[in-house]
C-alpha cells in the first residue's frame, strides 16, 4: 500500500483495465507496478531474477508480461528476451519456460492479485464490468490470453494457441455472467463439432482442428 501510495500518479481504474495494463508498452503502468512488487520480499528474489538478470528490472518484466498475454510464443520470448540464436537457443528456452511459468505465473500472478485489492479503488462503486476486467488481471498473466472467455477456455484444457479464437465464440454464445462458470464452458466445448475447431484453429498452425480437440479431450478427461 506504501508503494502504491508513493507512485507520482495514482492508478484509476481505467489504468487497471486489461487494455491499459497489456496494450501499448509505452503507456502501460505495468512496469510501474512490477517496480512495486519487486520491493516485497516475498516477491523481489524470482522477480528480480527474471528482470535483473537479461534486462532493466521492471521495465523488461512488463515487456515480456505483455508479450505473454498478448499471445506471443515462448519461442519468440526465448528469441526476443533472452538472446535465443541457433547457438544458444535450448538455454534461451529454458531460461524462458522459467521466466514465464516460474516468474511471472506464480510470483507475478500473486503480486498483480495482491496489488489491485490494495489499491484503494472503490470496487463497488464501478460497473459490473469493470470490476470482473480487473479481477480478470491474475488469471490473464497466468494463463497468457487477453479476454475473459479465453480465460474460461483455458481452465477448461483447451491449448492456448487456439484459446482466444474459441472463446471469442464462447463469449459470443453466451451472457457475460455465464461465461466465468466453469460447467457452461465445459458443454459448450463438448458440443463442438470437428469443423469448429477448425475453424477456430490459429493461421498457418501446424496442428489441425481435430488435433486441438484431441489435446483438449485428452487433458479435460472427455476423452472416452
Amino acid at each position: 500500500m506504501a508503494g502504491l501510495g508513493r507512485l507520482e500518479n495514482h492508478l484509476t481504474a481505467v489504468d487497471w483495465q486489461p487494455t491499459s495494463l497489456f496494450g501499448a508498452a509505452g503507456n502501460s503502468p505495468l512496469p510501474v507496478l512490477f517496480g512495486v512488487m519487486m520491493k516485497i520480499p516475498q516477491l523481489k528474489a524470482p522477480l528480480q531474477e527474471l528482470g535483473g538478470k537479461h534486462g532493466p528490472g521492471h521495465t523488461r518484466l512488463a515487456e515480456i508480461g505483455q508479450a505473454w498475454v498478448s499471445g506471443a510464443s515462448i519461442e519468440k520470448i526465448a528469441q526476443d528476451y533472452f538472446d535465443g540464436t541457433a547457438d544458444n537457443f535450448t538455454d534461451a528456452i529454458t531460461a524462458a519456460c522459467k521466466g514465464v511459468y516460474r516468474s511471472l505465473s506464480n510470483a507475478g500472478t500473486w503480486g498483480l492479485s495482491a496489488l489491485s485489492k490494495l489499491s484503494g479503488m472503490d470496487m463497488e462503486s464501478l460497473p459490473p464490468e469493470v470490476r470482473r476486467s480487473i479481477a480478470n488481471l491474475p488469471a490473464m498473466l497466468y494463463h497468457g490470453v487477453k479476454t475473459e472467455g479465453a480465460i474460461a477456455m483455458r481452465m477448461s484444457c483447451v491449448p492456448r494457441t487456439i484459446s482466444e479464437s474459441l472463446g471469442a465464440k464462447f463469449s459470443n454464445s453466451f451472457a457475460a455472467e455465464e461465461v466465468a462458470r466453469p460447467q457452461v464452458a465445459r458443454r459448450f466445448l463438448a458440443s463442438l463439432k470437428e469443423a469448429d475447431w477448425e475453424e477456430s484453429r490459429p493461421q498457418g498452425a501446424t496442428m489441425s482442428g481435430a488435433d486441438y480437440r484431441e489435446v483438449w479431450a485428452t487433458l479435460s478427461g472427455e476423452k472416452g
